[in-house]
This record gives structure tokens, sequence and C-alpha cells, in this order.
């Protein structure tokens, strides 16, 4: 379900892994409370606002984009419409729609996902005042997420972040000032003192940096002593920047110091110190292995502050050299949430560069990436063709996966010798996948000759590794080995339990199937086993172990040992020889009922045609339980055309009196079974089905106008119909009428003053929270207000916020605290002020959670920067 959004968090988006979307909907800024207040519709509804659209109107063309994804105002939902109207309006420059469009971008909303386009938008939006847009802008550089090119314009978007409180951007700033990427020689002061902001709003590493300055310290007067463990400390902190603003040259005179008091350390890290010196000075000549080790080096901290953004620009001019690894190395940084702004596509051109220069791990990437679609076209024969390049190359999981291709017939000629070929080239390299794969292989025995010790060796194998798929599966050969000891010896019991045993494997396709089932089923049946011989009577009737007339025979011999499932069968089975008769004579209950045997197996095999068939014939008869039947069953079906043939069905049976069909009728009606929604014959139907007697329709019909879904809100026409249904005994509407009288009373001492009443009425218009005391009648739901009374569907925050703040005023601490979190939430901004002011009055009131709030995260709650919805 897409979710209308007014405030989008952008920080938590980094940790999302490659090629997966977040769990939301497109991102239209717009809140349910928001709508309600939104722009509406210029006179002359949807098509003026078309016409304004085509105008040049932004903020229409933006309104249009937002009813097209939405699928409002009766237009189709389309992302790829509503993208193209968003985009207009930013081209426009409508500075909400430049920021929905950098979200649409970086999403692939209705767009092909884009990370550079993406920032190229939210910077516009930024620019020009969208706080939104800037926090955004400051979450992605808070994680040194740059583009080629950009250095200055990135602060201050960091800036806006860390002067909103937040510590970790605090913690980058200070860190980007003491490295001396910004601010010059003077800028050390100022890094230093946002760096103690940040350690005083709690950010781990800030605090770190001023525990490593503590030891930096003493470290500098061990070292003026002379001591070499302590000279060789303070120059490592002079050249991370632990501490101490980052100098290497003075590092380097303490390590000096320290490697001629004899310190290994200290010489290893100056020799490491004098080789990225020397890297420093060649990289600039083009040799591309200079510059990918001098890019790992920046990476690795070996022999150089870390600096990623420094290492991923000397990692793309070594890969624009043609340096097949950091070619692949340079992908990550565009695909793993690295130092550059995320864009698949880009990532995918340099895998695929660094496959052609026969990178065996970036030809097993670019095998998986086309076949997931990952910043590329799905495109199986590619992704083949990539994977038996890694599989030539020695990948032993390429090797795995192709074999698997050619079994499956995926992206290459079916060839299940080849198959096995490459998953066993795979399985001796050591990959416990490969191992597991072809141990199943050889236990099922269905492609490949069957054989349980060649099946036991590569499950041992895989088992060994951690493999618990071949830790279950070797149980399971083991339990069969021993049962076939049983078996050969004559049990009877043995025997029958090694065929249910075949049969479970077979049903999940995890053994050699139903032969082996049948085999074994039937040396149990022919020792007398009662139970052997009804299921063996039922796998035949199946087709697995011979014809209808072979299970007939087996059932037969169970029911006169007084089986009685192979009794009710062959009642089953006879009854529907008689009434196949009846039905082909013409009787309509006879075709109904035969309908009923052939969709339920019932004496005769699941047929769904032939269930379609009987049940048609005698819906034409005016059968009105068999024209809710396949009313039912062309709904469900679900294809072109079934919709119509469906609802053409149910409303026969509604119009014949099936109380059934008419309740069903009247919320497909709701639901617009016939294209749009039907509110009248909705409600017509549901009336004439609870008029009928059927419980169920009146509650649905009192909870529709309780709640104002479909009909106008009328609470006193919904409470007749909810104590129509109670009366009748239905569970639901009982628990809801005692909910309700918990409500109404809860009420009336509100308005006596009573503040614990006023607090949970505002609990239940804001937050839908039941409010009844006590244990749920038999039957009934734990907690049917959440979902009845919730708020977006005749609830009202208003109301609530009004009930809390009458309770706040009277003193209620947890009221005061609640009407607090509410302000924040909202989507007033100057409801900001007073939401302090509440949860200032809470914390004095003693409640821990305002305190907590107020300490930890009032500036996140005023922000909304990390608010999911």
């Amino acid at each position: 379900m897409k979710m209308r959004l007014w405030k989008w968090v952008v920080l938590g988006m980094f940790s999302l892994s490659a090629c997966t979307k977040p769990p939301l909907g497109p991102p239209i800024p717009q809140t349910e409370e928001k709508t309600s207040e939104a722009q509406p519709l210029p006179e002359g509804g949807v098509e003026r606002l078309k016409a304004l659209a085509q105008m040049g109107d932004t903020s229409a063309q933006r309104k249009l984009g937002e009813c097209y994804f939405y699928g409002l105002e009766g237009l189709p939902e389309d992302e790829t419409e509503g993208a193209k109207w968003v985009g207009r309006a930013a081209q426009g420059g409508d500075i909400e729609a430049q920021y929905v469009l950098g979200l649409l971008y970086f999403y692939g909303y209705g767009l092909q996902e884009n990370g550079l386009e993406s920032v190229k938008w939210f910077r516009l939006a930024a620019k020009q005042g969208h706080t939104d847009a800037q926090r955004h802008m400051g979450g992605w550089y808070l994680e040194g997420h740059l583009l080629e090119g950009e250095e200055a314009e990135p602060v201050d978007d960091l800036r806006v972040l860390a002067e909103s409180g937040h510590a970790e951007a605090q913690h980058r700033l200070g860190t980007l000032y003491l490295r001396g990427r910004i601010g010059g020689p003077e800028g050390e002061a100022e890094g230093l003192e946002w760096l103690k902001k940040s350690a005083e709003g709690g950010y781990e590493r800030a605090k770190v940096f001023f525990q490593w300055a503590i030891k930096a310290e003493q470290f500098s007067r061990l070292a003026q002593g002379g001591d070499a463990r302590a000279q060789f400390e303070l120059g490592r902190s002079c050249l991370y920047g632990r501490g101490v603003k980052a100098d290497e040259a003075e590092a380097v005179k303490w390590l000096k110091a320290a490697a001629a008091g004899g310190h290994k350390e200290a010489r290893k890290l100056l020799a490491d110190i004098a080789e990225a010196e020397r890297l420093k000075k060649l990289a600039p000549e083009g040799d591309p292995a200079v510059q990918w080790k001098l890019g790992l080096s920046y990476f690795s901290r070996r022999g150089l502050a870390k600096d990623e953004l420094e290492g991923a620009r000397w990692l793309q001019k070594a890969a624009q050299g043609g340096h097949v690894a950091a070619q692949y190395r340079f992908a990550e940084e565009y695909s793993k949430n690295g130092s550059l702004a995320r864009d698949e596509r880009e990532a995918a051109k340099w895998v695929e560069a660094a496959a052609q220069g026969g990178h065996r791990e970036a030809q097993f990437e670019m095998a998986q990436r086309y076949s997931n679609a990952c910043g590329v076209a799905k495109d199986e024969r590619e992704a083949a063709k990539w994977m038996e390049a890694a599989a030539q190359g020695g990948h032993v999981e390429a090797q795995h996966k192709l074999g698997q291709m050619y079994a499956e017939g995926r992206g290459v000629e079916e060839n299940f010798a080849e198959g096995v070929r490459w998953v066993k080239a795979a399985a001796q390299g050591g990959d416990k996948e490969a191992q597991h794969t072809l141990g199943q292989w050889y236990f099922e025995g269905r492609k490949v000759g069957k054989d349980e010790r060649e099946a036991e060796k590569w499950l041992r194998k895989a088992a060994k590794q951690g493999s618990w798929e071949a830790g279950k599966l070797l149980e399971k050969l083991k339990e069969l080995r021993g049962l076939k000891a049983l078996a050969r010896k004559g049990s009877a019991a043995a025997q029958y339990r090694l065929g249910q045993a075949y049969a479970r494997m077979d049903e999940e396709s995890e053994g050699p199937g139903g032969e082996e089932a049948c085999k074994w089923m039937k040396v149990a049946a022919q020792g007398g086993h009662v139970e052997a011989q009804y299921r063996l009577g039922k796998l035949c009737r199946e087709g697995k172990g011979g014809g209808e007339a072979e299970g007939l025979k087996w059932m037969r011999r169970a029911a006169r040992r007084g089986h009685e499932g192979a009794r009710r069968f062959l009642y089953f089975w006879e009854e529907a020889k008689r009434l196949r008769k009846l039905a082909e004579e013409g009787d309509i209950e006879a075709q109904y009922t035969l309908g009923e045997y052939y969709f339920d197996g019932a004496g005769l095999e699941e047929n769904e045609g032939e269930s379609v068939k009987w049940w048609t014939k005698a819906a034409q008869g005016g059968h009105v339980e068999a024209q809710h039947r396949l009313g039912r069953h062309f709904w469900d079906k679900g294809t072109e055309g079934s919709e119509a043939e469906g609802l053409k069905w149910m409303e026969a049976a509604a119009r014949g009196g099936d109380l059934e069909a008419q309740l069903d009728l009247g919320k497909g009606y709701f639901e617009g079974r016939r294209g749009k929604p039907d509110i009248a014959l909705g409600v017509q139907w549901l009336k004439a089905a609870a008029q009928g007697g059927h419980k169920e329709a009146s509650y649905e019909l009192g909870e529709r106008c309780f709640r104002g879904l479909g009909p106008a809100r009328d609470e006193g026409e919904g409470l007749k119909w909810m104590r129509v249904s109670a009366a009748q005994g239905y569970a639901r509407a009982q628990e809801v009428l005692l909910g309700l009288e918990e409500v109404y009373r809860l009420k009336a001492l509100a308005r006596r003053g009573d503040t614990q009443a006023q607090f949970e009425v505002g609990e239940y218009y804001i937050h839908g929270r039941r409010p009844l005391k006590g244990a749920a009648p038999e039957g009934g739901m734990a907690e049917p207000f959440v979902h009845f009374f919730s708020p977006s569907k005749g609830g009202g925050e208003a109301e609530g916020a009004k009930w809390l703040r009458r309770a706040a005023l009277g003193g209620h601490v947890e009221a005061q605290f609640e009407l607090g979190k509410w302000c924040f939430h909202s989507a007033d901004k100057k409801n900001a002020a007073a939401g302090v002011k509440w949860l200032k009055a809470a914390a004095q009131g003693g409640h821990v959670g305002a305190e907590d709030f107020l300490r930890r995260g009032a500036w996140e709650m005023r922000t909304n920067t990390y608010e999911w919805f």
C-alpha cells in the first residue's frame, strides 16, 4: 500500500544494501492530515487541473503528478505519468516538485534510479531554502557521499544539519576542519569547537576524539622525555588526526625519534609513509597501478590519514586507465554506499569493464546483475554468458550457479549432464552449496542415477561446512536407512512408515517421489496393513501407483477391515456416481452437489473445470447457491472478463434471496467490482442481507454507517445495526458495543472534569487505543478498537488533542507527555513550541519518558529527521 509522506527520512537510506528498495511507497510527500487541508482542485475538477498543467502552471503540474501517483480524482494509478508531471513542475521552478523529483530519482519510482540526477534536484531545492532538501543533503554528505568536483557546497549542506544540533554532523564538520579540508590553517579552533559540541551531544566518536586528545597530551609529555613508545603513539596520532590535528610532518618527526629508539612499529609506519609519499609523487604521471595502490592506501590508512573521497578519486583515475581491480573496486563506491552518490547503472558500467578485463569476481557479479536486473536490464542469456566466463576461470560459486542454470534451462539450452559437470566441479572446489545440491540430486535420483552413497558423501561434506539443509537431508537419509532395514525384515509397520516418508518427500520435492512411496505402501498393504491399504488406494487414485480400479480395490479391502476413511471415501464415490446420473438427467440440486464434490475432491479427483461446468448447469436452472458459488469463483479467479462474469452470477444469487450473495455483492460494490465503487448499491445489498437476518451483514452495515465508510457518517444508524448484529450473537459486534459503552462512560466522566477520563478519551481519538477493561467475549477479537476506531477512519486527532489538553491543564502528567509528543508529530510546525512546553511540564512532574525525550531527541522530532511512517 502506498503511503503519503509529508516528511521523508533520508539519513537512514545509506544502510540499504545494493539493489534493494526501502519498504516504502512512492515519495509524494503528503500525509492524511495534509490531504484533508490540501489545495482543493480548481473549479472544473481534474479536467481543469489538466488544462492548467498543460498551460505551465507548476503547482497544477505537481498536483496532477500526485493524482497519478495515487490514482486520485478518478485518474488511473500511474507512477510514470506522475513522475512526468512532477518533472515538468520541477523544471518550471517549483521547489517542492524539485525535492520530490530528487526522491523519485533516488528510489527509482516512475523513473530510472539515478543518484546523480537525484542530487542535482535536491541541491536545486536546497539552494532555494527547502529545509527538507537541505537536511537531505546534509545527511547525504554526513557519510561522505560526495560527487566528483564537489567540495565547498557539501559543507554548506552539512553545516545546516550541524547547526540544527545533529551530533554526528557536528563531528563530521569538525573532522573536515581538523584535516585541513576546509577552513585552512586557522580552522583548527573551529573544528575543535564542533567536535566539542558533538561530544556534548553524546556522539561516541567525538567523545573518543577527546579521549585521544587527553592521551595525546600524555604521550606528548612522555615523548619529550624520550619514551620511544610514547613517541610512536604521538606520531601515529598526528598522522591519523587522533585527538590532534592531522599533521604529517609532525608525525614523521616523532616516528623517526621512536625508530631511533628502536621501536619496530615506528620503522614500519615510516616505511608506509615513505611509500605513500612515493605513490603521491608518481600517481599524477598516470600509471594506473600506482594510482590503484594510492587509492587503496587512502581507504586502508596505510601511511596516510583515511580519506575515502581522495581514495575514490585515485581509484577512478586507475579505473579510467584500464586497471581491472581498480574498476571493480571503484564500482563498490557507487553500489555499496561508498564515498560516491549511489548509482547502480554507473556501478554496473565499471563492473562490466572489469569483467571484460578478466576479473573473475566482476564476471560473477555481472551475471548476478543481469539475473536480478541490478543496474542493467534483466537478461538471462547475458547472465549465463558472464557466469560461464567466471566458472571457466575457476570461480566455484559461479560454477555451482552455472550448473543450476544448465539443469533448469535458464539462459542456456537445458542440459542436465552439463549441469552436473559444473555443480560437481564446484563441489570438488569446496563450495558447500554445490555439495548440498549434488548430494540432493544423487539422493533424488531424478536426473542422475540414484546413489545413496554418493548422496551421503556430498551431504556430509556440506554439513561439515555448516549447511543446515544438508544436515537435515542427512537425517532423512539415516531415517530411511533404518526403516529400510526393518522393512526388508518384513515389518509391515516399517514398510508403511517408509512409504509415508517417501510420500512426504514427494510432496515437499525433497526425495525420489511417489514411485518409492507406492512400492513400499503396496508391500505393507499386501501384508495386511489397513492404513497402508487406504493410503495406497489414494495414491493409485492420484495416478501414482495405478489407475482408479486399482485404487478402489485397495479402498474396498481397507473398508472391509473397518477403516473409517476408506468407508467414507467409498460412500462418497458411490454417491458421486448416483449424483452424476441425476445431474445428467437435469436435477439441479444434484448438479450443484456434484460441482461441490469435484471442487472438494470428495469421492472424485479434484477438478476445477468439472466443478464450474456442473455449477453453471445448476445456476442456469436457477439454483441460487450455485449462482453464488460461480460468482465467488470468477471473482477469485481475477482474469480478464472474470470480474464481469462473477458480478453477473452474484447478482442473480442476490436477487434470488441468497443472504451470503447479498453480503458479498454489497462488499463488491463498495470495492468497485463494476470498475468504480457504487456506494448506493453497496448499501442497498448490505441492507437487504441485514434485513434478511444475516448477522455479519448487520455488523458490516453498522460499521460503515458509524465510521462513514461509503455512506454518510451516521452514528445512530450504525449503532442500530451493530445492536441487531450483537443480538444475533455476532461476537465482533458484541465486543465493539462493550467498547462503545466504555467510551461513552468515559466521555461523561471527562465532561465532569475527570482528568484520567479526559486522558483516556484523548488517547482513544488520537491512537484508537481500546479503553475496554476486562476480557473480551468468547470468540471476540483482542483489540477491536485499534482497527474500528483508528483516527483516519472516523476518529479525529483534533478532538483527541482537545481532551488531552484538558487533562494536561488539570495536571495529568501522562497527558502532558502525550500532548507534547503529538505537538511534535503534527503537521503544524507552530505546535513545536507548545510541544516543548508540555514536555517540560511532564518532566517537572516526574515523567521519566519526557525527561529522556527532551534530553536525547527533541531536535530530531522537531526536524522530523528520523521520523519513519
